[in-house]
């Protein structure tokens, strides 16, 4: 869409330059025929006052008969000169014409030009833009992909402690289980020791299942860490 918008000023401002233009040229052809009207007026008024002049100098009656031939030729070569001045009269503004097409041609073909390479390079300043936006899309996935490795890390290590707790209190269950057998077949010869056994074992079991509580807490906060960074990444990626 902006790319079109620029397209469209570009072809507006070369249209008004060509009617101004245009105009320019109208107004220069006017005024150049203007000239080479005055021109031509005072030239003929010249030559018609010199050619009577002539006529008035003239002395005797002898020299009269060669002095109006003169005149006459004067007058002629007068025509003439008249007639070629205004065949070239006539034929300028067709020079003129000639001349304002070949500029038009080459003005407009430079406006053209220069409209083109515009053009080109707002295109090349878009496809810089779009790789520099994906070069930073490539980056925040990097970031993204290596910073979840990071969690799934951490994340196993705690599978693995916990897994590791539920093995050792399940052997604490079942030696709590050998003693309770031991305790109800009446084989223990020292009551109190084994009483103190139990409580000791008790202990331990205690504090396993204190320890396993702890490790699903930190399990499940690294685990609500790793779906918040993915639900505020996927967004920034978006934008």
């Amino acid at each position: 869409a902006v790319e079109e918008t620029f397209e469209q000023e570009l072809h507006q401002a070369i249209l008004l330059s060509k009617l101004a233009y245009e105009e320019q040229l109208v107004s220069a052809a006017r005024s150049e025929k203007e000239q080479e009207s005055n021109k031509k007026s005072g030239k003929k008024s010249k030559k018609a006052t010199m050619s009577l002049e002539q006529f008035n100098n003239m002395g005797s009656d002898t020299t009269a008969t060669t002095t109006t031939t003169t005149a006459t030729t004067t007058t002629t070569t007068t025509t003439t000169t008249t007639t070629t001045t205004t065949q070239n009269t006539v034929s300028l503004p067709e020079n003129s014409d000639t001349k304002s097409k070949e500029l038009d041609t080459e003005f407009f073909e430079r406006v053209e030009k220069e409209t083109k390479e515009e053009i080109t390079k707002e295109k090349e300043k878009d496809m810089l833009k779009a790789r520099l936006n994906k070069i930073d899309d490539d980056i925040t996935s990097a970031q993204l992909r290596v910073e979840v490795e990071k969690r799934d890390e951490i994340i196993n290590k705690l599978k693995s402690q916990v897994e590791n707790l539920k093995e050792e209190l399940t052997q604490v269950k079942e030696r709590n289980k050998k003693l309770y057998q031991i305790l109800s077949h009446g084989e223990m010869k020292d009551k109190a020791s084994v009483l103190a056994e139990v409580a000791k074992l008790q202990e331990i079991r205690d504090e396993l299942t204190s320890e396993v509580a702890s490790l699903h807490a930190q399990l499940e906060q690294e685990r609500s860490k790793t779906r918040t960074s993915s639900t505020d990444t996927k967004p920034s990626k978006q934008t």
